[in-house]
């Protein structure tokens, strides 16, 4: 009974301080930036993008031979596997969605345009797993990836969200006019995608079923910009918030409910682009130059405390 009466306040009381206990997975030396994480269909990973177009898991995908940044050897933004066929879906910076297949190797182009326009800068994805159907998002139209701050500051709203069936090979845009979106991920039951937008600093629903199909509403507002979205087993959604001061990590429920907060980093030099939880522990990915690591952070305090957003 004692335990069962601990348990309950554990998860009723908010609590701002939080205790973990961090680990660092190293990356090669001379890498940077593991920005977007993926863990393969046997659990394996977590498989990261780096700023010279590998991914690393560390076994290469990409084989890096050409050192040059950027444009010489793409840039991988977001990342993750069907689960069910084992094939690994890249939206990469400079080369559009791309694909790797389950034996590795060199990624293939799988779309380089939507209505007869160039991608310009992709940056995440995020898949239903029951479908197979990518959802993905153009950050920019008008500004490339290195002029990013720039399209933010100008509030720029040339970003897109589309999907990517892998059966008709067809890419569909499902809206436009968006606010330099960084992030998304589609809900467990299909019924709708998340997507944040750097220029405004918020996550916005886009509604794919039901009486609000293909309509959008706020779902949540950040202290910075929002980033990486990353749905757990539950339902809920991590979503990073970094401001000028601090890199936080929130939880949020499917109606759009602050769950949790954790702070991830006070550093301005450390701003962390994922919070991914994946069994009983959060890996942090980093658009950092200065990170050549994965951050996990494992606890119970993670997952049994929260803090309210009233």
């Amino acid at each position: 009974m004692l335990s069962s009466i601990s348990l309950f306040f554990l998860i009723s009381l908010p609590s701002v301080i939080l205790s973990y206990k961090p680990e660092l997975l190293l990356l090669p030396s001379n890498t940077s930036a593991p920005e977007a994480l993926a863990f393969d269909p046997a659990g394996a990973g977590p498989y990261t993008g780096i700023t010279d177009g590998r991914i690393l898991k560390p076994k290469l995908l990409c084989d890096g031979s050409n050192g040059t940044y950027g444009p010489a050897c793409g840039r991988p933004l977001g990342l993750e596997f069907n689960l069910k066929k084992g094939i690994l879906y890249v939206t990469d910076g400079y080369f559009g969605l791309v694909s790797v297949g389950p034996s590795g190797g060199v990624a293939t182009q799988v779309a380089i345009s939507a209505e007869n326009v160039p991608f310009l800068y992709l940056n995440a994805l995020n898949i239903d797993q029951d479908t197979g159907i990518v959802y993905f998002v153009e950050t920019s139209n008008k500004y490339p990836r290195d002029k990013f701050n720039e399209g933010v500051l100008n509030k720029d709203t040339t970003g897109r969200l589309m999907k990517y069936d892998p059966e008709t090979k067809e890419v569909t845009v499902l809206q436009r006019e968006l606010g330099m979106p960084n992030g998304v991920a589609v809900s467990k039951d299909g019924s709708f995608v998340l997507y944040a937008e750097a220029s405004f600093g918020r996550a916005q629903k886009f509604w794919l079923t039901g009486p609000k199909a293909n309509t959008s509403e706020i779902f949540a507002t950040f202290q910075g910009r929002g980033d990486n979205i990353k749905r757990n087993t539950k339902g809920e959604f991590w979503i990073p918030d970094n401001s000028n001061t601090t890199s936080l990590g929130k939880r949020f429920s499917e109606d759009g409910k602050l769950l949790q907060t954790l702070t991830l980093s006070e550093d301005p030099a450390i701003r962390y682009s994922e919070v991914q939880e994946f069994k009983e522990k959060i890996y942090l990915g980093s658009v950092g130059l200065n990170v050549n690591y994965v951050k996990v952070l494992a606890g119970q305090a993670l997952f049994y405390s929260q803090i309210s957003n009233l």
